[in-house]
């Protein structure tokens, strides 16, 4: 695929930043969705981090909606989600 080799070299340079989330990945889930990929990944020379979520400003409402005022992202040019389940997250 020619656009791969130009994603992943992008990915190598020390400026980019990419954060994986998941809430529990101690179980064989979270092995093949985070700890592996991310074990590939820095073998590739990939600044890659993992953290279980993300500090965010936000109002819930009752009727479920989300306004959402801010994320931190820690930086991260991609955020990559193990099994989002609230709604705010896929706003975000």
């Amino acid at each position: 695929m020619p656009g791969v080799g130009l994603k992943l070299s992008k990915m190598r340079d020390d400026n980019f930043k990419v954060l994986l989330l998941g809430g529990n990945v101690d179980d064989g889930c979270g092995f093949y969705r985070i700890h592996e990929p991310m074990r590939v990944a820095l073998d590739y020379g990939i600044n890659v981090e993992y953290d279980d979520g993300l500090d965010s400003d936000a109002l819930l409402y009752p009727d479920g909606s989300v306004d959402i005022n801010s994320v931190d992202y820690h930086g991260a040019d991609l955020v990559v989600f193990q099994r989002p389940v609230t709604p705010g997250v896929y706003e975000a």
